[in-house]
Parts: structure tokens; C-alpha cells; sequence
């Protein structure tokens, strides 16, 4: 890169030498190819920025599931918002999802100003995503990278989003989770005060309440917290100690145990899918972030990654083995979606914006030396640009179209019509959205508690739903593809004492309405009661 720029600078006397001569204005000087690819990567950071906020906004109040637990996730906060139980015993009226509840408190505070909907988690998770962006760029750059570093850094997370499942901005937990873990990972590794280090205590905690995954990428936050300073980590330490150990042992006894079923036992009666080992590691961990990986590489061989000191790369080396790790055993698990590989794709970002800067500020003594110095450099923009290239998608798969709203206006005015009460188990809300006040139990919810090992409990669910259907305790009951994970006896039960009303769709609609990600489940069928009451 040097020599071009010596070589431009020869270029540019010689003009201005023959401007003087000939009396001529001074020509400016063309823009170098360093310049050129750094202006295009650039740009290509922002549109991608750019792309993923603006598909967050286009679709934010769109009325139906962008994906199909978003509906259940608005009945969980209408259970936080009416004051009761979240965690409970299973049942078909309702059964809580696996997850922590700090984003349905959160999401209930601002349901309160703006309504219960998709709306209110929707913006949660949008202000969480922004968040994200902005702490992975201030991350890279308190590394001492360069605004063009840091920029990349946050639009290669960006560029994840399809990867990732079209998911940053839904009514899930996901993004308020990494947001809270990023925030404890910036303040471990930047703040100066007491007070910080009990901030980033209060944060780890908070990502752990919103999701379980908290509490395994708080381990090596904390840990160089402590090599970073070790009063000021052992006080980040202790309060993340103190508040997960008593928040756990307070839900647990608030709500009889039933916080550390959902939270902690039900996640390990997932089956993993061993057979995929290889295509799960490959598929999602090395294509998509391939570039990424090998900038990653770059910042831990070139000790960029630990500038000042060795704690700091033992810091970054930590959080992208536990995401890493994290992220797999996540996927690993029989349901698991794109969504569980955000913290990966956080880390790795991070790390790929300090190994750009440390090549792009590479220099060298020598003439042969620079050459090679210059092709690197170049080498790394190119394929950084290639890398945006390869990761670019049409919005339009993420974006709802005009005929969605209109078929599923339609299939809401055939659910208003339903006799009540009205049983929807594979898409939360829409039975509210419809003018019934009955909360269902999602059937990811209930398909979770069948996986466990817990004999007794699967009994007592399974006898609870069989008898609500055998006795018609629902006028109607809606069928939808969903319906499948749940044991064979209980959609026969359906069927057996329920007739089939009518179509939700039309043929015309067969591609309607559908989620933009995740499984694909939409209301299909409405069936009542055989006996007329």
C-alpha cells in the first residue's frame, strides 16, 4: 500500500510541476485502489446495516406471526401483564415456553403504553437489535480499531440477519438477551468504576433472566473481569452470584418449583441430533462467516486481539469458544433454528473488525516486504467486499405481502364467527385477535413438556388435555400442521368428537399468511362440536 501511494505522490508532483510550467490548474489526484475498496466496503457495511433496520420497521405492527411462537409470546405477556402465574402447571389452558421471563416483563411494561400485540415485544427486540449493532461497533473500537473497522464489524452482524433466521427484530427473546450480554461484555472489558463492575453484574443477570444461555456466556466475561482488575471483577462477580442464586432459589419458591422445571429441566429432555454433527457444524459455523473466521484467525495470530495484554485475548478467545460452543449444542437439539447461532455471529463479528484494522494497518520495512504487505491489504478488502456479496438477500423473503394481511383479515373473520370458547393451539393470540378472551397453551410449549423424562407430569398433561377434548370443553377447536408433534391420541381425540366446519384459507390462499421463518404453521381448519349445546 505504501509503494502505491508513493508511486501516486511521484504521479501528483510530476502534475503539478507541469501545471506551473503550462500556467494550467492543478488536476486533483485520483483516488488510489486502497481508498476505492475501503469507501465500497464501507458502503456495503451501511447498506446492510441500513436493510436489516429498515425491514425491522417496515414489518414491525404487522398484525400476524412473523414467525409462528411470536403469537404465544403475546399471550405470555398478556399472562404477565393481567398479574398471573407465568410458571404453572402445564395445561391446554396455558403452559409457559422454556425461556426466562425477563422479556415478557419488559415487554408488558411497554404493552402498557401502546397495547397488547405483536407491536410492543416486536419493539423490545428492535431496540435490542440497534443495540447490539451499536455495542459490537463499540467493542471493536474501544480495541482501538479504526471507525471503518468498527463500522464493518457491526454491518458483518448485520449481514447474519438472513442467516440467522430473518430474527433480530421478532417478538423473541433472543435480541434482548444479547444486548444485555454484549452490554456486560463492554463494561468487563471498558468500565473503570465500581459502579460499572456492578453494572455488568446486573446485565450478565439480566441476559441469563431473559434466556438460560446467559448464564454460560457470563462464565468468560466474569472470568476476565477478574484478570482485567480483580476487585473491580470480583465485585461484578459477586453481584451476578448474588442476584442469579437468589432471583433463582425466589422464583423457584414463588411459583413452587415450577421456575426451575420450565427453565432447567425441560431444556434437557431434548433429544440432540448427533447424526448431523458434521453438516450442523459446517453449514452454519463456517459458510455464512467464513471471512469473518478467518479475520477472527488474524486478530488472535497477529496479537491484535490481545493489544493490551495477554487477559484481553484470553477475553475474546473465551467469548468466541462459549458462543461457539454454546451456539452448537444449541443447534444440536432436535427443534433447534438459525436463531440459537446470534451470539456466535455477535462474537465473531467483533473479533473480525480488530483483525481487519491490524491488516489494514500493517506495515512494512523494504520494498519486497511492502509489496506483499499492499496484496494482503487488498486481499482482505476484496474478500470483505465479496463476503457482503455473498450474504446479500432480496428483503422481499423477509417482508409480509399485501395479500398476507388480506387472507389472514379473512381468516380472523371466520375465527370471529366460531362458536366460543375456541381451542387454537398452533398460533398464539390469534383466538384473542378474534374476539375471544381464552388463552391456549402453544404447542411447542406442550410438545416441550412431552419431551421430558418426568413420567408423572407427562400423565397428568396428557390425561388434562384428553379429558378437556372428550368432554368438549371447546366449542371449536382449530387444526393446523403443528398439531403433528403432538402425541398421535390427542389429535385422533379431535377428531373423534369434533366434525370438520370449514376451511380458514381458501385454495387460492395456499400461500398466505404463512410465517417468514421458523416452522411453517397457520390456522387451517375449524372443527366444532359434534353434539350441539
Amino acid at each position: 500500500m505504501d509503494a502505491d501511494i508513493d508511486a501516486e505522490r511521484d504521479r501528483e508532483g510530476a502534475r503539478e510541476a507541469g501545471d506551473r510550467r503550462g500556467g494550467a490548474r492543478t488536476v486533483p489526484p485520483r483516488p488510489s485502489l486502497d481508498s476505492l475498496l475501503r469507501g465500497l466496503l464501507a458502503v456495503a457495511a451501511a447498506i446492510a446495516i441500513g436493510q436489516v433496520v429498515f425491514i425491522a420497521l417496515w414489518r414491525c405492527n404487522y398484525p400476524f406471526e412473523l414467525e409462528w411462537m411470536e403469537g404465544a409470546v403475546v399471550d405470555h405477556v398478556r399472562v404477565v401483564s393481567s398479574g398471573q402465574p407465568l410458571y404453572r402447571a402445564p395445561s391446554i389452558e396455558f403452559t409457559p415456553f422454556i425461556y426466562t421471563p425477563f422479556y415478557y416483563f419488559v415487554s408488558s411494561l411497554l404493552a402498557r403504553a401502546i397495547g397488547i400485540g405483536f407491536l410492543a415485544p416486536r419493539l423490545v427486540s428492535i431496540a435490542s437489535m440497534i443495540a447490539c449493532l451499536a455495542l459490537i461497533a463499540g467493542l471493536t473500537r474501544r480495541e482501538g480499531a479504526s471507525r471503518l473497522a468498527a463500522l464493518v464489524a457491526a454491518g458483518l452482524f448485520a449481514t447474519t440477519y438472513e442467516s440467522s433466521g430473518f430474527w433480530m427484530d421478532l417478538a423473541r427473546v433472543d435480541s434482548l438477551f444479547m444486548a444485555l450480554a454484549l452490554a456486560g461484555a463492554y463494561l468487563a472489558r471498558h468500565g473503570r468504576s465500581t459502579a460499572s463492575a456492578a453494572a455488568c453484574g446486573v446485565a450478565l443477570f439480566l441476559a441469563f433472566f431473559t434466556k438460560q444461555t446467559g448464564l454460560t456466556l457470563a462464565a468468560p466475561i466474569l472470568a476476565a473481569a477478574i484478570a482485567f482488575d480483580r476487585r473491580r471483577g470480583l465485585v461484578a462477580a459477586t453481584v451476578f452470584a448474588t442476584l442469579t442464586i437468589g432471583g433463582v432459589a425466589w422464583m423457584n419458591r414463588a411459583t413452587d418449583g415450577w421456575f426451575g422445571f420450565y427453565v432447567f429441566d425441560v431444556p434437557r429432555g431434548h433429544d440432540l441430533r448427533w447424526n448431523q454433527w458434521s453438516r450442523l457444524l459446517v453449514e452454519p459455523f463456517w459458510r455464512p462467516v467464513v471471512v469473518p473466521v478467518l479475520l477472527s484467525a488474524v486478530a488472535f495470530f497477529s496479537g491484535a486481539a490481545a493489544r493490551e495484554g495477554r487477559a484481553v485475548g484470553w477475553f475474546y478467545g473465551g467469548l468466541l469458544a462459549v458462543t461457539l460452543g454454546a451456539s452448537y449444542s444449541s443447534m444440536l437439539h432436535a427443534d433447534g433454528f438459525a436463531n440459537v447461532l446470534i451470539p456466535y455471529y455477535a462474537a465473531t463479528s467483533i473479533v473480525a473488525g480488530v483483525g481487519l484494522d491490524w491488516v489494514l494497518r500493517a506495515t512494512a520495512h523494504g520494498s519486497a516486504a511492502r509489496a506483499v504487505v499492499v496484496r494482503l491489504q487488498v486481499f482482505a478488502l476484496v474478500a470483505s467486499l465479496a463476503h457482503f456479496g455473498s450474504l446479500a438477500y432480496n428483503p422481499r423473503r423477509a417482508l409480509p405481502r399485501p395479500r398476507d394481511r388480506e387472507a389472514g383479515d379473512a381468516m380472523l373473520a371466520k375465527l370471529r364467527a366460531a362458536p366460543g370458547p375456541l381451542l387454537v393451539l398452533g398460533a398464539g393470540y390469534y383466538a384473542a385477535r378474534a374476539g375471544h378472551d381464552e388463552i391456549n397453551a402453544h404447542t411447542m410449549a406442550l410438545t416441550d413438556v412431552f419431551k421430558t423424562r418426568d413420567e408423572p407430569r407427562k400423565e397428568a398433561l396428557r390425561r388434562s388435555i384428553l379429558d378437556a377434548i372428550r368432554s368438549e370443553r371447546y366449542a371449536a377447536v382449530v387444526f393446523d400442521p403443528s398439531l403433528t408433534m403432538l402425541p398421535d391420541e390427542i389429535t385422533s381425540e379431535m377428531r373423534r368428537n369434533y366434525r370438520f366446519e370449514a376451511r380458514l384459507f381458501e385454495p387460492s390462499e395456499r400461500s398466505s399468511t404463512w410465517p417468514r421463518t421458523g416452522f411453517a404453521a397457520r390456522p387451517e381448519e375449524l372443527w366444532v362440536r359434534k353434539t350441539p349445546r
